[in-house]
């Protein structure tokens, strides 16, 4: 398959998040900035151009067969814009935390959209008013997903999934895990749940018989300096890979994409090429890198840089591109055996040279280009 550009578009900073109108006469676009622009599909013209949120919005979700489209940003709030008058309709406060999560309910129920916020779950109604807001997730929830006839909203978090039912609010169910889990899809016949995770593995759940299967790549078994595929670098694959299957259709056509991403959890957990991967991180592990430059399956060659508290990455290409993400779901967990470096220590690998100060990290690539992270943010350099 061939593909052709056909036509393009521009924001005041980097995107964020993408959702198409249900008729898919329009593109809604959210800069990472703030402002929301709607694009006409046919020749990429501007329709409206909305404020969003202040800070930066996160999420867009579209209402089923309306031009109502949700936002969610970093100001705790979630925003409802109409796409046919061009305006504002109505904003619903969550909190201090940041929206990260929305999702209109299918199907033909009730017209509701689910929205999460650092631990807060709730139902929102058409008019931003709150149907229902449930008791606090144990952990940040780091995705949604409604069932695709509506009848429940699956939650994620670190720690497991809580099934929770579209009408009654109450919780049908409820699944343990032990690990960080970054994505959630159903099936399209509602029949599995399946979640891409950190330690890495795809996990899936059969609701209706509480059958649960796992796939997942094994460590490598080879000389002390190779790393196992258990850092932030396959939590990223996972997170690329997994997403796409909520757009796919068909159970034949889901098995072919989990089958590849299984095929590229293993090569990446047991490749014994030469190390051309590396972990490090500053004192009291402020910041957090990795550098790959094409040794490891799937991950291609970047730099990538993290900061937990605020949850905040960033990625630099060998190019010299550099794009950054904000929120729970932008980080990993860094393997065990990550290196601690002095202020003043330097760190190459492939077209990457970074510099380690006591609480920041910059990075450049030898084509132009970098960035330096630290807890205050990104600077592009």
């Amino acid at each position: 398959m061939q593909l052709t550009k056909h036509w393009a578009g521009q924001l005041d900073d980097y995107v964020i998040d993408l959702a198409w109108a249900p008729d898919g006469t329009a593109l809604a676009a959210a800069s990472g900035a703030g402002p929301i622009t709607i694009f006409s599909s046919t020749d990429g013209s501007r329709l409206h151009e909305f404020a969003g949120h202040d800070g930066g919005t996160n999420a867009l979700s579209w209402k089923p067969s309306s031009p109502i489209l949700a936002s969610g940003g970093q100001d705790g709030a979630v925003k409802l814009w109409d796409a046919a008058e061009g305006q504002h309709s109505a904003t619903a406060p969550l909190g201090r935390s940041w929206v990260e999560h929305l999702s209109w309910r299918p199907g033909d129920g009730a017209a509701t959209l689910a929205a999460a916020a650092g631990r807060k779950f709730a139902y929102l109604n058409p008019d931003a008013t709150v149907r229902h807001e449930f008791k606090e997730a144990p952990k940040t929830i780091t995705a949604i997903a409604w069932h695709p006839k509506g009848a429940c909203a699956a939650v994620a978090y670190f720690g497991g999934v809580c099934i929770w039912d579209g009408d009654d609010a109450v919780a049908q169910k409820e699944y343990p895990y032990g690990n960080g889990i970054h994505a959630l899809t159903w099936s399209p016949d509602g029949r599995w749940l399946v979640s891409g995770n950190q330690d890495p593995s795809v996990h899936l759940w059969m609701p209706e018989s509480d059958v649960e299967l796992q796939m997942s790549g094994r460590e490598s078994a080879g000389p002390p300096h190779l790393l196992p595929a258990t850092g932030y670098g396959v939590a990223r694959l996972l997170r690329r890979v997994v997403r796409s299957l909520a757009a796919i259709r068909g159970r034949a056509a889901v098995q072919a994409v989990m089958l590849g991403l299984l095929c590229m959890l293993v090569a990446a957990a047991s490749a014994t090429a030469k190390p051309r991967q590396r972990f490090f991180q500053t004192a009291g592990g402020v910041v957090d890198c990795e550098l790959d430059d094409g040794g490891s399956a799937g991950l291609g060659i970047d730099a990538y840089c993290q900061t937990v508290q605020p949850a905040r990455s960033v990625t630099l290409s060998a190019a010299g591109k550099v794009l950054t993400c904000t929120g729970q779901s932008c980080i990993g967990n860094a393997p065990d055996n990550v290196q601690t470096l002095k202020a003043g220590s330097a760190v190459v690998l492939g077209p990457f040279s970074c510099t380690v100060k006591a609480a920041s990290v910059t990075c450049k690539s030898s084509s132009g280009g970098g960035f330096s992270i630290s807890r205050t943010g990104v600077k592009r350099l």
